[in-house]
């Protein structure tokens, strides 16, 4: 479920799958398990309807194997196909119709597990989307700026800007990401470098899966000879084949399991190769759109009165007609990509497709779920068969009483029940992704709508809020009811009569399930009930980390803190950053003493140390009162931070950003001293005057704007400044309870989409 504006909330992703199947190599392997000893015991026996019934069944597995061996969508549907027809004899054994079940259970489980890969896919290209359609916006409110206020354009700045962008885009060996519009991106040169390395990964795992294949088929082609031969024989000749074709089985089995656990190794490869082609695809767009950009720049502006008029020209035309396109006049700015309008549509259908994908998926989900249950009442029925069984033989160590009280230990009914337990727990996380995906677009309409309006243009019907709140409270309500139905179904597992691995497998699922319920409560504001789920997990976790046998655990989400006897990192970052980071440049001595001055006043500004920051930075006369701005919007940002977190919790807190991404340009900024003066060269900005010697001490200068860029910054700090104490006032009243109603209100008070209300490092 990548699922906005990096500030002030942060930008949603797509689908995250990492935790969807972590489990799903050790339910295969339960599942694979229970499969063989159910279908060992129902074969032999007299041709009774039920054993004619058996073999009629055992032919549709063996037939739906051989069509999913295949691998094509056509033959799974085949073999889905064979397991309905296989489905409709009624008179098969308690132990086939559990195996049959299963299997249909299984594939559907696959179908919506493919289903969801392509969710993913969609909801990657609808961020893309939604991503172009900001930057659209973005321009128009520039333009709408430009008409209001500013009288002239210089477009040599910017084109020095554009210019390092793309070359900073392409990336190096020594530059694995770079800046864009305050977001830390992979460059292009590190992200090709990443694809082909997990294209090679995935194309290794692919040769295996064919060999492990090709090797089981003919392991099953040998078993199915044993079995007829045992059928044709008798006495101790049909035992012996009978025992070997139980071993083949056996083998076929593990062979199973190691196909599947390959296939499971195969899917976050391919989940990291989509996400990484869809970063390049979006930074080959961003390199194409800053090219167009520089085109576009070099014909300039001759005069105002020019300027005004193509821009409000230009406006409509970047809003555009709901159906139809618009293309700049070749007099203005060229604007690549299609106009909001088109934009707009584009996301109503890819919603719409989302939708109809997700239908699918749920559909699966629910049959997948019916068939568990079904395969259990068969398990649960053959276990009591298998115990009167066992009863009515009087020596226990009779070949017979051995073999029933094996297929008894095997063929535990709970193993169904946690494979029904995982697959609401998918239905939860299907639900939550459809909820986490509304929410990114209920928060481009609240970033969007406004500069629209302010263009004085028409707002496209798509952009309208319509029921996108609605039904993103439906999705968050039917995934509270997916979590809540797994967690009863898994908590029976692990709390009831089941082998050690089944228990194991049901404590992984159901912490897995207890997070992902506490994530859709904090987004329906319940942050109580969140809590206690996240606790839950946590305690789980932690039951599961000390437990004798210790239980193996996955990566595990990180708001789940460190699991207990686990190594904890040697040093720990004192705020959020990125989990690489480039080195930062060798500085000389001189450079290395202003860079001391610059860590210490970016830590002073993320603690909100005044003093510290009063005493190393060096204020211009005349500049007095916006630095004391400055330092008072810090401080009701601080203030806010802390609200937010009280009241909406610790994610949405996280999203007020009060000068921690400041580190990361910190360690890759070129300090460059001149005397007493001194710049450092920032993304996007470009050099910018940074330090003074003051005392024989270096310090950090604050001067009057330098351009029109930094005064368009000064202009929306104190435009926010003004905002920040009723917005906290109103999260603290409840008359903001979410993180879209927040959202909401710190863009309205920005005026611009993506507008960040934190301080810069050349500006405290």
């Amino acid at each position: 479920m990548m699922f906005g504006p990096a500030v002030p909330l942060r930008r949603n992703n797509p689908m995250r799958s990492n935790q969807r199947q972590l489990t799903h190599s050790a339910l295969t392997r339960i599942s694979t398990a229970v499969a063989i000893g159910l279908g060992v015991f129902a074969i032999g026996g007299c041709d009774t309807d039920a054993n004619q019934a058996d073999k009629k069944i055992r032919a549709g597995i063996q037939q739906a194997i051989d069509h999913r061996s295949v691998h094509s969508p056509e033959s799974d549907q085949l073999a889905d196909k064979t397991l309905k027809e296989a489905s409709q004899d009624s008179n098969g054994s308690p132990a086939t119709r559990a195996q049959l079940a299963a299997m249909r259970g299984q594939m559907n489980v696959d179908f919506a597990l493919d289903l969801m890969r392509k969710i993913d896919r969609s909801e990657l290209e609808l961020s893309r989307v939604q991503f172009d359609l900001g930057q659209v916006a973005f321009q128009l409110d520039a333009g709408s700026s430009m008409v209001s206020g500013y009288g002239k354009y210089d477009p040599a700045a910017s084109q020095k800007i554009i210019a390092q962008q793309i070359v900073d885009a392409q990336g190096g060996p020594d530059k694995p990401t770079w800046e864009f519009q305050t977001l830390q991106m992979p460059t292009i040169e590190a992200t090709k470098q990443n694809i082909a390395a997990l294209e090679a990964d995935l194309a290794k795992l692919t040769e295996q899966v064919q060999t492990l294949t090709t090797q089981r088929d003919a392991v099953l082609r040998d078993a199915e000879a044993a079995g007829k031969s045992a059928d044709e024989k008798q006495g101790r000749e049909s035992v012996e084949e009978f025992k070997r074709a139980t071993m083949l089985r056996k083998d076929a089995g593990n062979l199973f399991t190691q196909i599947e656990e390959t296939n499971a190794k195969m899917v976050p490869i391919q989940r990291d190769l989509a996400v990484g082609q869809g970063q390049l695809q979006v930074l080959n767009e961003v390199v194409k759109q800053l090219q167009a950009q520089q085109v576009a720049l070099d014909t300039g502006w001759k005069s105002m009165q020019e300027q005004i008029a193509v821009q409000n020209q230009l406006a409509k035309k970047i809003v555009g007609a709901e159906g139809g396109g618009a293309t700049p006049p070749s007099t203005g700015p060229a604007i690549s990509g299609a106009s909001v309008a088109e934009k707009a549509s584009e996301i109503n259908t890819i919603a719409g497709e989302l939708k109809t994908l997700r239908g699918e998926a749920h559909s699966h989900l629910d049959e997948a779920a019916k068939q568990f249950k079904d395969a259990y009442a068969s398990a649960d029925a053959l276990r009591r068969d298998l115990s009167e069984k066992i009863s009515a033989i009087p020596d226990p160590n009779r070949a017979d009483a051995k073999a029933y009280k094996a297929a008894q230990e095997i063929m535990n009914p709970q193993v169904y029940r946690l494979r029904e337990g995982a697959t609401n727990r998918l239905m939860g996380a299907l639900y939550s992704s459809e909820g986490s995906s509304l929410m990114s677009r209920i928060n481009l309409q609240a970033s969007v709508e406004p500069i629209i309006k302010r263009a004085g243009a028409a707002v496209p019907s798509v952009l309208q809020p319509g029921n996108l709140a609605k039904d993103m409270a439906t999705a968050f309500n039917l995934a509270d009811e997916a979590y809540k139905a797994a967690d009863e179904a898994l908590n029976n597992v692990r709390e009831g009569v089941s082998s050690n691995e089944t228990k194991a497998a049901a404590t992984v699922e159901q912490i897995l399930t207890n997070y992902g319920w506490a994530q859709v409560l904090k987004a329906n504001g319940d942050a109580k009930g969140a809590q206690e789920k996240l606790d839950k997990a946590i305690a789980l976790r932690d039951g599961a980390a000390t437990a004798e046998p210790r239980i193996k655990l996955p990566a595990l989400p990180s708001e789940l803190g460190p699991t207990p006897g686990a190594a904890a990192p040697a040093t720990q970052p004192a705020t959020d950053a990125p989990a690489t980071q480039p080195e930062a440049p060798v500085d000389t001595p001189e450079e290395a003493a202003a860079r001391e001055v610059l860590n210490k006043y970016v830590t002073a500004m993320t603690t909100n140390d005044q003093d510290t920051i009063k005493s190393i930075v060096q204020v211009e006369a005349g500049s007095e009162a916006e630095f004391e701005l400055q330092l008072k919007l810090l401080t009701d940002l601080a203030k806010l931070k802390e609200v937010v977190t009280t009241k909406l919790g610790d994610a949405a807190g996280k999203q007020i950003q009060t000068g921690e991404a400041g580190l990361v340009l910190l360690r890759t900024a070129k300090i460059t001293l001149n005397g007493d003066e001194g710049n450092i060269e920032l993304p996007v900005v470009g050099p910018k005057k940074m330090f003074v010697r003051s005392e024989g001490a270096w310090k950090l200068f604050f001067g009057a704007p330098a351009n029109d860029m930094e005064k368009a910054q000064r202009a929306a700090f104190a435009k926010l400044d003004e905002a920040i104490p009723t917005i906290t006032s109103d999260v603290e009243s409840g008359k903001i309870a979410d993180m879209t109603a927040l959202q909401a209100a710190l863009v309205q008070a920005m005026g611009a989409p993506g507008a960040t209300p934190a301080t810069q490092p050349n500006e405290p």
